[in-house]
């Protein structure tokens, strides 16, 4: 692989804070989401009309 066992353990170390990071950050979206106070008016997503050009 070309790298030394400390740079593959420092990598590693490194992937697993990110993903740590990036869980968290979802969770306080979610978090703000469900407190929103938007509303959709019983909008729904449409295929069709998101691709359209």
């Amino acid at each position: 692989m070309g790298k030394s066992l400390n740079q593959l353990v420092r990598d590693y170390l490194e992937q697993l804070a990110g993903s740590a990071c990036r869980n968290q950050q979802w969770t306080q979206f979610e978090a703000r989401c469900l407190q929103s106070s938007a509303k959709l008016d019983g909008w729904q997503f449409n295929r069709d009309e998101a691709n359209e050009r």
